[in-house]
């Protein structure tokens, strides 16, 4: 079932869902990089407001030595520990698709069909409503769905 479903939305770009997400939640991002990317932003957040709980924070990085991911969340009491991982995500101007799927205990992250990450939930409530897309992006299209 579609929950949303967004054609090339200006970045940044935000998008409120009618109900949290919940286990066995899809979110497909299509897109390209800009032509000199450095990095962009994908959370997951409760709330579109700039306090809000992010509850997944997916940053690819392109200017360093070698690209790669950072992903971390933010809670009440502040950032938590930053992780990384280093992963080629995308070559500039071609077109690639993230996916991520939402499961009870993680957030698994495709890319091309590629597996690279599981990022284990680290707030209580890990239900988000909202995800924010920003940075050094194209975005061709967002859609959420339910399996």
């Amino acid at each position: 079932m579609n929950i949303l479903k967004l054609h090339r939305p200006m970045v940044p770009c935000t998008a409120k869902f009618d109900e949290e997400l919940r286990e066995e939640s899809i979110v497909v991002i299509k897109g390209k990089l800009t032509d000199d990317p450095l990095r962009f932003d994908v959370n997951f957040q409760k709330g579109d407001h700039p306090d809000a709980d992010i509850l997944f924070h997916f940053n690819p990085r392109f200017k360093e030595e070698l690209e790669k991911v950072i992903f971390n969340s933010r809670g009440p009491d502040g950032w938590g520990f930053q992780g990384e991982k280093y992963e080629k995500i995308a070559s500039r101007n071609s077109p690639f698709k993230l996916v991520f799927m939402v499961w009870n205990n993680s957030f698994q992250v495709s890319v091309n069909g590629r597996h690279i990450l599981d990022y284990p939930h680290r707030l209580e409530d890990w239900k988000p409503d909202t995800v924010i897309v920003f940075g050094d992006i194209q975005v061709e299209s967002i859609d959420v769905l339910k399996l």
